[in-house]
């Protein structure tokens, strides 16, 4: 499920954050945090790209699959034809 960046700055708010170094844990600076947040936004975004592109090779694959059903052929037939 993806977020707005707001509910995610909403549920993860600056100062709730806490960042390692040097064996010291510390809240996030506002910069760390914000980077954080984008990072966050930047993965979100690539995992709903990959997402979207599987959904679309899908539905062109039915579309595909509905076309030779249409013509009276399967898929197996096709592929042995054209060796695929």
């Amino acid at each position: 499920m993806s977020m707005t960046r707001a509910e995610y700055e909403a549920q993860h708010p600056l100062g709730t954050v806490n960042v390692q170094h040097d064996g010291e844990t510390r809240p996030m600076t506002e910069v760390e945090w914000t980077a954080w947040v984008d990072q966050a936004m930047e993965a979100q975004a690539a995992d709903q790209a990959e997402a979207d592109a599987v959904t679309a090779k899908e539905a062109a694959r039915a579309s595909g699959v509905a076309k030779l059903e249409a013509l009276g052929l399967t898929v197996d037939e096709v592929s042995a034809v054209f060796g695929v």
